[in-house]
Formats: structure tokens, C-alpha cells, sequence
């Protein structure tokens, strides 16, 4: 959802991206996932060095060329 959202050179905001996901798991899986699992998986993203975090923004380090289904 990073790379839908443009998040390369200005990011968007953590708080906010967070928000988006729970709404956007919901309507596609039909059950709620918790703020705790979103912040583990953009905390991953910046272990593995794909994302960084600059003023409460998420950044993407990397470009995404495709999806995997």
C-alpha cells in the first residue's frame, strides 16, 4: 500500500498509513487487525531497510515494479 500511496520522497504519515491499512484489511478480509500487527510490519520494512521513517513519515527506500498474488 506504500507504493500506491506515492510514499518514496515525502512518505505519508505513520499515524495515518496505519488507520488505512486496519480500514483497507477489514473490507478485504472481513475481520479487524490490530494496530500492534500493522506497527510489526513497517517495523519489518525498516529492518530489512525498505522503509525509513523521517518526521513521523514512512519513506519507502525502494521501488515496487509488480505485485505477487
Amino acid at each position: 500500500m506504500l507504493h500506491k500511496k506515492g510514499a518514496y520522497d515525502t512518505g505519508i504519515e505513520e499515524e495515518r498509513f496505519i488507520s488505512e491499512v486496519q480500514e483497507w484489511y477489514q473490507q478485504k478480509e472481513g475481520k479487524a487487525v490490530g494496530r500492534n500487527e500493522v506497527v510489526d510490519a513497517i517495523n519489518n520494512l525498516y529492518v530489512i531497510k525498505a522503509a525509513d521513517f523521517n518526521s513521523g513519515n514512512i519513506c519507502l527506500k525502494e521501488h515496487v515494479w509488480g505485485t505477487v498474488e
